[in-house]
């Protein structure tokens, strides 16, 4: 499953710890640090697509 939480004013934090990708609803935002490290200043827009054990943490605060 997927969990999400805000940390703070304006960050989310959101973990895939499924065995298979899924597709999230999100805030549009930036990446800011992902699992893999390859994520970073990705822009996203409604939603995410995660693989599977990813992590990441997304700044909701960032207008592009």
């Amino acid at each position: 499953g997927v969990w999400a939480w805000r940390r703070g004013s304006g960050t989310m934090v959101i973990v895939n710890h499924g065995d298979v990708p899924v597709t999230f609803p999100t805030p549009s935002g930036t990446v800011l640090i992902d699992t893999g490290r390859r994520r970073a200043g990705e822009r996203v827009d409604g939603a995410l697509q995660l693989e599977r054990w990813e992590a990441l943490v997304l700044d909701e605060r960032s207008d592009g």
